[in-house]
């Protein structure tokens, strides 16, 4: 098999070293179509290959990704039961639906991401000014929207 028809080898304009194309399937196919610079599937024949030049693990298809699809979303401090004060707050920049970029803060909890909402840490600062030794808090949360939500900081140890 030629270098055209190799996955682990892109296809580069030898004057430039610019990369000009993807690799293809097999010498009847016009063309693979490249996902993520790893996994490529061919236009004609719906065969997925994996390149392991990018060390790529195999490919599903568009079907079984989506049906194994979990959506991350990002947690609430008051999902959690008690909250350690010594947790590494982590500064984070999101989207809205309105497409206008957002700053907040988290912190991660066995690979969860937890957002700590504004009012949450202007009570939690009235709390440790009372109580400077405190070792962890709970958040009640209630209601919802970004206008209806309301936060209890609460001490507990």
């Amino acid at each position: 098999m030629s270098d055209k028809y190799d996955l682990n080898k892109e296809i580069f304009d030898d004057d430039s070293g610019i990369t000009v194309g993807t690799p293809f399937c097999h010498e009847h196919c016009c063309a693979m179509v490249c996902f993520d610079g790893i996994n490529f599937e061919c236009v004609e024949c719906n065969i997925n290959k994996t390149s392991t030049a990018g060390g790529g693990e195999k490919m599903t298809n568009l079907k079984e990704s989506a049906a194994a699809f979990i959506p991350s979303k990002m947690k609430n401090v008051a999902d959690l039961p008690s909250v350690d004060v010594s947790l590494e707050l982590k500064d984070g920049e999101g989207v809205d639906d309105a497409g206008k970029t957002y700053k907040y803060k988290y912190f991660e909890v066995e690979g969860e991401k937890y957002r700590v909402p504004s009012p949450v840490l202007g009570q939690l600062k009235d709390i440790l000014e009372v109580k400077p030794d405190l070792k962890t808090f709970k958040v009640k949360k209630s209601g919802q929207g970004k206008e209806g939500t309301k936060y209890t900081t609460i001490q507990l140890t």
